[in-house]
């Protein structure tokens, strides 16, 4: 979750927002997860938007305001802008 030269601070349940802050010098040995923390299977549920969506939060670690949730100039230029044109009135 978080990290610096001291500790490192963990969400040891995704279900739970109570973070632990662990002191460097207290770890013994680190090693990556072989295991991923997501379900098996999940992603098949999950549509294209969910997926993206995802990816985004986890690299964002979680931030709201990262740059993974802002709308770039390039998005913006992609969006679909629509308007309705009122039929003009006959001058009859």
């Amino acid at each position: 979750m978080d990290e610096n030269d001291q500790k490192l601070v963990v969400q040891p349940s995704p279900l739970i927002s109570e973070r632990v802050e662990i002191n460097k010098s207290d770890i013994v040995q680190r090693q990556a997860s072989k295991v991923s923390s997501m379900p098996e299977g999940l992603v098949n549920q999950l549509t294209k938007e969910e997926i993206l969506d995802l990816i985004a939060y986890i690299e964002s670690t979680g931030k709201d305001k990262a740059p993974n949730f802002s709308v770039s100039t390039t998005n913006a230029a992609n969006a679909k802008v629509t308007s309705e044109v009122k039929p003009q009135e006959s001058s009859q």
